[in-house]
This record gives structure tokens, C-alpha cells and sequence, in this order.
């Protein structure tokens, strides 16, 4: 498993560079302005996605037959790409935490219902997101799934361009205890049953 997370943060550095570029891009656009949550809500989303880049570049290259011949299993090999995963998106969250905590601060709209409200989200959405693609890339390849990428990074901006209209101060300042409670559980409870659905698609594939 470890050589596969090499493999895969080898082929992010060499070749997902500009997923890097682009968040920090819309990151610290985040930070001006009051309508931001378009800025907050994307990058989380197009980063990860950098998975079904990497499948990508892995099956034009042949890696997935070539992989047949290592003492790998495939659900280590879904498995992989789940885990790296989680971490771009966790990683991605925290750089957005500490941003948004900054900024709230020194504007002085610091509310911590409204912050925690506003992170769980953000999880919620950073999870679904790959959750609900990466079952059919496993199933049907990257080029045949690729149409579900593009329905999701459409939805992102649909929903980012509805929202912009408030601010996050205002999007999540819900009063509510639960919702971080519900927006993680059903981040993690989603992302799960997505790894094990992909598991099962990959193993009674044909490659």
C-alpha cells in the first residue's frame, strides 16, 4: 500500500501541479470579499477529483493491466486511491480552516457555530464529491465515467454560483448543534460506502 501512495503523489507532483495552483488561486481569492463561498466550495471539489486525473493517466499508460503482474490486490489498489484521497481533501480543508478562521478574525465576524457549520460542510461536500464518482470510474473506466465528472464540477459551480449571493458567515450561522454531527457522519458514512462499492466493481471487472 505504501508504494502505491508513493506511486500516486509521484504522478500528482509530475503531473496535477495546476490542481495545486488553482486552489491556492481560489483560496486566497476566498479571503476578499463578503460572496465568497463559490471560492470556498470549489477547489475542494476539483481537487478531489485529482484521483480520476491519476486513473487516468494509469490507464492510458496500461498501468491497470500492467499492475496484474504485482503482488497487489485490487481493493489494495481502490484502496490506494480512496486513502490519497481522504488526504488531499483533508489537507485542502485544514489550508481552507485556517484561511477562513484568519480572515473571520480579522474582520471580526468570528462566530464559532457559524465557523464549525461552515468547515462541516465543506467536509460533507469535499467527500461526496469523489464519493459519488469514483464507483463508476472503477466500473466503467475514466473515459466512460468521465461524463460524471463534468456533472459534478457543473453541480459545484451551480450550487457555488447560487450561494455566492450570501456570505459563509450568513450560509452557515445555523443555530442547530447537529448539522456538523450529520455533515461528518454522512461525509465518512458516504465516502465508506463508496469504497466498498468500488471494490466490488473493480474485482469483478475486465480489464
Amino acid at each position: 500500500m505504501k508504494g502505491l501512495l508513493l506511486k500516486d503523489y509521484y504522478m500528482a507532483v509530475r503531473y496535477c501541479r495546476a490542481f495545486l495552483l488553482i486552489s491556492i488561486v481560489f483560496l486566497v481569492a476566498s479571503l476578499f470579499g463578503e460572496g465568497n463561498t463559490f471560492m470556498l466550495i470549489y477547489p475542494i471539489v476539483f481537487c478531489g477529483m485529482m484521483p480520476v486525473t491519476l486513473i487516468g493517466y494509469e490507464e492510458r499508460s496500461r498501468w491497470t493491466l500492467y499492475s496484474e503482474t504485482f503482488p497487489y490486490s485490487r481493493a489494495q489498489i481502490v484502496s490506494c486511491k480512496y486513502v490519497f484521497t481522504a488526504i488531499v481533501v483533508v489537507c485542502l480543508l485544514l489550508l481552507t480552516a485556517i484561511a477562513q478562521g484568519i480572515r473571520m478574525t480579522a474582520a471580526g465576524t468570528m462566530e464559532i457555530t457559524g465557523y464549525i457549520n461552515m468547515i462541516s460542510v465543506l467536509f460533507m461536500i469535499g467527500f461526496a464529491g469523489p464519493a459519488i464518482l469514483l464507483p463508476f470510474i472503477f466500473k466503467y473506466g475514466v473515459e466512460k465515467g468521465r461524463m460524471g465528472y463534468y456533472i459534478i464540477i457543473g453541480a459545484a459551480c451551480a450550487i457555488g454560483a447560487v450561494l455566492t449571493m450570501e456570505s459563509p458567515e450568513a450560509m452557515y450561522s445555523i443555530s442547530a448543534k447537529w448539522l456538523p454531527v450529520i455533515c461528518i457522519l454522512g461525509g465518512i458514512i458516504i465516502f465508506a460506502v463508496s469504497w466498498r462499492m468500488s471494490i466490488q466493481f473493480y474485482e469483478n471487472r475486465e480489464l
